[in-house]
Formats: structure tokens, C-alpha cells, sequence
């Protein structure tokens, strides 16, 4: 099973990146793929460094601030594209626990 979580960032790296790390806390069930998405809205240069060192993260560059539908969208086709079954938006000022993909799966 292949999950995408999907989660626009504009302008708050500390938000994006504490969501992040909440999702990678997440003890991840047997034979569960999980790729994270972030869609920089902004073209944040600082942003892009940063996320160099996620390995289950992907950058997406949209050039332009797409607003929130647009900006998931542009998340969820890239998410398709890749092979994901699941598709997860998520708020980046949004934290989970280390059950969360658990839970969310049962």
C-alpha cells in the first residue's frame, strides 16, 4: 500500500518542518510505502536546502502561489503519477502522533 500525504508550505518553515517530523516519528506498519509531498507555494530557496535531507520527502516547485485548492491538487497529481493509492492532505502547522498512520490505515 502506497500513501502520499500532501502539504502546502508558504512562509512558515518552522510549521512545515515540525509536521515533518511528526510524520517521520510515525511508526510505519508492514508493507505501508509512505511518500510525504511538500508544495512550496512560495519558491523558498531555504526551503529547498533544508528538505535535502528527508529522503521520503519530495519537493514540488510550483512556481507560483497556486492558493490552497490548487497548490493540493498540484500535489495529488504528482502523488498519482508516483503510484500512490492513498492521497492525504495535511495542514503543515499540523502535528501527528506515532500512531497515526496506524490508525488512519484501520
Amino acid at each position: 500500500m502506497h500513501i502520499a500525504i500532501v502539504t502546502l508550505h508558504y512562509k512558515n518553515l518552522g510549521d512545515t518542518l515540525g509536521l515533518l517530523e511528526s510524520l517521520l516519528a510515525c511508526v510505519i506498519p508492514a508493507g505501508v510505502a509512505l511518500t510525504i509531498y511538500v508544495v512550496d507555494n512560495e519558491g523558498s530557496a531555504e526551503l529547498a536546502e533544508t528538505l535535502k535531507k528527508y529522503r521520503e520527502v519530495k519537493l514540488l516547485v510550483s512556481g507560483k502561489n497556486l492558493g490552497f485548492a490548487a497548490g493540493n491538487n498540484f500535489g495529488f497529481r504528482q502523488a498519482i503519477d508516483d503510484g500512490n493509492q492513498i492521497l492525504v492532505a495535511m495542514n503543515n502547522d499540523t502535528f501527528v502522533g506515532k500512531d497515526f498512520l496506524r490508525q488512519m490505515i484501520e
